[in-house]
């Protein structure tokens, strides 16, 4: 069925100078002009599975959509757009479509565009889309047309709402004016709808069509050197039923905030349920580590989970349930939460039932809360440690019986990606590891200042960033807006500086650079300049500087980062993605590639392939451009890449034949999934202080920024990573170094692993270096035979000197189409040796095994401090190795402390020894009159082996203050401990005296609480880390007892301090087992004791100095 127009044609003469872009004069009455419907009413998006569509909802009954690709109309209709997808909903996968029966929906893929020269016939031309400017709140298009040796003309057209007179009926109206600029005289160009003509929605006279059965071509003459109008009229669509609502008109408008839970109106029946493997034994419900991927992710019907219901998983998880419970009327609910082992049940951010611990599914918690009619926001937190698995959730109005909550009454949002990643998942105090050993950093990096640079009401998800040439900074914000925002007084106070928004519209933008005081960004699909063609500071002409390659409708499909060299921009394209995080298949062959594009001309070229999702582009080492790429299939980690023509980086989704026996480039850092990185993004150069010549980057899951030291052997590019602040409002998304050095970093977060766990979905601040030292390894450089570990202030005395100090493992990744990987051949290595500089400020490692192809993980021991005192800032690096110098590092081991004497400063101090590897004489069995057969000398060790004659080993004097010095080693497993000031009134040594705790924390049977762990005052004060040696290497003991005032030492750190005479300590017995124990460290002197506990225990070096 053909529908009809009612179509009207005036031709004119061309009223702008060549080579302008200006909108028409139109006859339409400028206050209807001004009636848009929306305040961003000219916006690029993907629509309905299109990828490059320019939208114009010209009044709330017309809608109008071209395709930059084809160069012409797509579709008019009343209705609107439903906006959806991650960038609007926080839902990824969906992307915008129209809502409403359009009037007219063109084929796009037919050839739009023909030209005729002279009296010849109509043959195809391909135009290129230009942009568009919008001027008296019109907008108007540009249509670039080839003439041959790089020249074009230009087809401005311009669409706008055209009221009926009312006596034609209630119609809908599209105006269409071209204007051809530059066009040569004998040329004439048709411009051709092939379009389905919708049924029933148009009535008029019959129009210059042909065609047939539902299908139409519509022809437009566009003659060089005239205007051409056309009017078409359709009897209006009833209103839309879509839900959309319009925002009113403001001025300079800022982005929304965002919450940071998934709020979308999507829905699917259901609970997000997300398993984290934590791959060892734990007793209460934990507090993840943030930036980890999940083990598993789906969406489960209703709770009713029994051993089967976790995936392949069995032991030692957590789970984390997330949706929404729908309830039938208002009222007050119980619900019944059963559970083994431990789990809590929250809704609308309330506790309701708390029934953590370890325990099988019965008996049950219950728990009252009044609920609202329909959506409330559920979360259940559940653990599993061993054992039987069950998680059930039931619930009651009044007084009848529970019943399992229904699958009628989960609701999940929809739409998100459910992406997981194999490997042991962190969870604080599972190692007891201060922040940035083991685990990441929380606090801002002590050599920098923190400051807030955005209003309260300026909320930013930060796409891009850059300085404009006046010192302003402009930010454009991946959202709703798709805006650009100017920001002035930057550098003064917070309260002072100014927001403008200067652009908006664009498709999630995530690039943004100045180039000579000219404003660029790189859109989803091209390289737009944003032109102020007035001066009076807001963004006029949009123009399209390139857009040619390859893009789909797939929501990942992102254009990555923006950079600038030599006459060429830099930016990355992402692949596409399905539900779950697999790619695509089959791609387009222009995804995973950087992209290098010329700034005059915009032709573009790929230099760079093997790529996934590689949101970072920046200036880094040595001058050089580096890439950031995310874990996931092809990907077993996340990496930094170098930036170099025809390099291949690995993902072979893109073309898995072609690409099958092409040998992949290796990166300059990997970053160990959810160890030092989940998402990285953003690259900068670092300038101040000791870091100059390093780079920086971002990551939007894991956090904060990490730092890059970067060498090069033999024309091989490599380096290493290492952690370098946290305590920022937001995952970061991108970092901009300033002229004067100073960092800048926006913050971006959404749901489905893209944000950073706990922070906001927005943020703009700057971290200022501030010129202060901070103690932690500078670099690491590579040798032949080792490695040589640089640090940024000297060593303390006898600090960092021994192969104890240091912890070196490597391991190699095996790229697979699976996503991530684990690590392959991980195995620990030897440091043989250890040689200190004599300003201390370096460390040779004489490691032997290296190997090219691995990554080089280095942890430095926890307790190791500075000249000052100071403590590792963090612990752990982790070198990229590709290839293995021929220099090697000077071997000249430092002297171990850990032998079996006292030192001659000991000594002068009033030290004696009470063991020197000799002879037991200074002991007795305790409650005993000889020393027990268990207890002997080994080599030099003071030894206990279990199976012999038992018992504790006390000395024979008594000690009141006192300065205990010892080194102490235990087996796997192993549980010892120092009693003192103990008496032999009652059968055991530690029912009247104080235990300094000696344990294998990692692997001890059973679970261990905080104030179990080694160094602890036992069962009354915890060591508040772990600064343990891997078991079977001696560790530094310490107890000093002073005038009331007790401590412990462990490898140098003090863990603990308290005075022995205070309602503190007292408070503590009476809260713990020794209660009931009357003489409980009441001894103002006793004997010092050596605890048989069953296992196999070493000492050294005990000496005593009385004070």
């Amino acid at each position: 069925m053909i529908a009809s127009l009612v179509a009207s044609f005036a031709l004119g003469s061309v009223g702008s100078a060549p080579g302008t872009i200006a909108p028409l004069s139109l006859t339409v009455p400028a206050s209807q002009a001004a009636q848009r419907p929306r305040d961003i009413w000219v916006f690029r998006s993907v629509l309905d599975q299109n990828a490059r569509m320019a939208t114009a909802m010209l009044h709330k009954n017309l809608t109008v959509a071209y395709d930059a690709t084809a160069c012409g109309l797509y579709q008019v209709w009343t209705g609107g757009v439903k906006f959806d997808g991650a960038v609007y909903t926080t839902v990824h996968g969906p992307q915008p479509t129209s809502v409403g029966k359009p009037y007219v929906k063109n084929d796009v893929s037919k050839t739009t565009w023909f030209v005729k020269k002279g009296t010849g016939a109509y043959a195809p031309i391909s135009l290129t889309y230009g942009g568009y400017t919008i001027k008296q709140n019109q907008v108007t298009f540009e249509w670039k047309v080839p003439l041959g040796g790089g020249k074009f003309a230009s087809v401005f057209e311009t669409p706008e709402y055209a009221p009926a007179d009312p006596i034609l009926g209630d119609l809908v109206g599209l105006s269409r004016t071209f204007v051809p600029v530059g066009l040569p005289k004998d040329w004439t160009l048709q411009s051709r709808m092939s379009f389905v003509a919708m049924p029933d929605v148009i009535s008029g006279e019959k129009d210059r069509t042909r065609g047939g059965s539902g299908l139409a071509t519509y022809e437009i003459d566009v003659v060089a050197g005239q205007s051409t109008s056309v009017n078409m009229f359709w009897k209006r669509q009833g209103e839309s039923n879509s839900g959309v609502v319009f925002s009113p008109m403001e001025d300079n408008p800022q982005p929304k905030p965002v919450p940071q839970q998934d709020t979308a109106s999507e829905r699917v029946p259901g609970l997000s349920l997300r398993l984290y493997w934590i791959g060892g034994p734990f007793d209460k419900l934990p507090r993840l580590v943030p930036g980890q991927t999940p083990n598993y992710s789906v969406v489960v019907p209703q709770l009713n989970l029994g051993n089967d219901g976790f995936g392949a998983f069995t032991d030692h998880f957590f789970v984390q349930v997330t949706g929404f419970i729908v309830a039938p009327e208002d009222g007050e609910y119980e619900f019944s939460l059963g559970s083994d082992d431990g789990s809590k049940l929250t809704i609308n951010d309330t506790l309701v039932i708390d029934n953590d611990g370890l325990h099988g599914e019965g008996p049950v918690k219950t728990g009252k809360i009044k609920l609202n009619k329909g959506e409330n926001k559920i979360a259940i937190d559940y653990f599993e440690n061993e054992g039987d698995a069950a998680l059930r959730l039931r619930w009651r109005q009044g007084s009848g019986s529970f019943e399992l909550v229904p699958a009628s009454a989960f609701k999940t949002p929809a739409g998100e990606v459910r992406v997981t990643a194999p490997g042991k998942k962190q969870i604080f105090g599972q190692q007891r590891t201060r922040p940035g050993d083991k685990s990441p950093l929380e606090a801002v990096h002590p050599s920098f200042k923190l400051e807030t640079v955005r209003p309260d009401s300026f909320q930013p998800r930060v796409g891009g960033m850059d300085f404009a040439p006046n010192g302003d900074l402009l930010v454009c914000t991946w959202d709703p807006d798709g805006a650009v925002y100017r920001l002035s007084g930057i550098h003064g106070p917070r309260e002072q500086i100014k927001v403008t928004r200067i652009a908006a519209g664009l498709a999630e933008p995530l690039g943004l650079k100045v180039v000579n005081g000219r404003t660029y960004v790189l859109q989803k699909q091209e390289l737009t300049e944003l032109v102020d063609n007035n001066g009076d500071g807001i963004t006029d002409t949009y123009r399209c500087v390139a857009n040619g390659w390859g893009v789909t409708s797939n929501f990942h499909e992102f254009a990555f980062g923006l950079e600038y060299r030599n006459g060429k921009f830099y930016g990355n394209l992402a692949t596409a993605i399905n539900p779950g995080g697999a790619s695509t298949s089959p791609q387009n062959p222009d995804r995973g590639r950087t992209v290098e594009i010329d700034a005059k001309t915009g032709t573009y070229r790929f230099i760079v392939s093997g790529l996934r999702t590689p949101n970072g582009i920046g200036v880094g080492s040595f001058g050089d451009l580096y890439i950031s790429d995310n874990q996931g299939d092809w990907l077993p980690s996340s990496k930094i890449m170098l930036v170099r023509e025809g390099a291949f980086y690995g993902n072979r989704s893109v073309d898995p034949v072609g690409t099958k026996n092409k040998k992949e480039d290796p990166p300059v850092v990997w970053l160990p999934q959810n160890e030092i990185g989940n998402s990285p993004s953003g690259i900068i150069p670092l300038t101040m202080g000791p870091y100059k010549g390093q780079m920086a980057h971002g990551d939007v899951t894991h956090g904060g920024l990490k730092r890059v030291f970067v060498e090069r052997i033999d024309g091989v590019t490599q380096g290493v990573v290492f952690r370098w602040t946290q305590g920022l409002e937001a995952g970061i998304n991108r970092v901009l170094l300033s002229p004067k050095g100073v960092i800048y970093v926006g913050g971006i977060g959404s749901s489905g692993n893209w944000g950073q766990t706990g922070k906001a979905s927005y943020g703009l601040q700057r971290l200022t270096y501030n010129g202060a030292s901070t103690f932690e390894m500078l670099s690491v450089q590579v040798k032949s035979n080792g490695l040589q570990v640089n640090f940024t202030e000297p060593l303390g005395t006898e600090q960092g000197e021994l192969p104890l100090d240091y912890s070196v493992s490597h391991w190699r990744y095996v790229p697979t189409v699976e996503y991530g990987g684990p690590k392959f051949d991980e195995a620990a290595l030897s440091v043989k040796s250890v040689s200190v500089s004599k300003d201390r400020k370096s460390a040779f490692l004489e490691v032997p095994g290296l190997k090219e192809g691995t990554v080089v993980y280095l942890r430095c021991h926890p307790s190791m401090r500075s000249g000052d005192g100071e403590v590792l800032w963090s612990t752990e690096a982790w070198y990229t190795l590709n290839k293995l110098p021929k220099t090697s590092g000077k071997v000249a081991p430092t002297r171990s402390r850990l032998s079996g004497v006292m030192t001659p400063t000991e000594f002068r101090d009033g030290f004696k020894p009470l063991f020197d590897g000799t002879n037991l004489s200074n002991f007795v069995g305790f409650r005993q009159n000889v020393v027990p057969s268990g207890w002997g000398i080994e080599g030099g060790d003071l030894v206990f082996t279990p199976g012999k004659q038992g018992g504790d080993l006390r000395t024979k004097e008594m000690y009141a203050d006192f300065d205990l010095r010892f080194l102490w080693k235990v087996t796997p497993g192993g549980n010892s401990g120092v009693i003192y000031r103990s008496s032999e009134d009652r059968g055991n040594s530690w029912e009247t005296g104080p235990e300094y705790q000696v344990l294998d924390n990692a692997s001890h049977e059973g679970i261990i609480t905080p104030s179990q762990a080694s160094g602890s005052l036992y069962d009354l004060v915890a060591a508040e880390y772990d600064y343990t040696r891997p078991v079977g290497e001696w560790n530094e003991g310490r107890i000093v007892i002073s005038k009331g005032i007790l401590e412990h030492y462990l490898n140098g750190v003090r863990l603990v301090r308290i005075d022995m005479n205070s309602t503190q300590f007292w408070d503590l017995i009476k809260a713990s087992k020794f209660r009931d124990m009357a003489g409980f460290a009441r001894n103002k002197e006793g004997y010092i004791v050596f605890q048989d506990h069953g296992n196999k225990v070493m000492y050294r070096n005990i000496r005593v100095k009385r004070l």
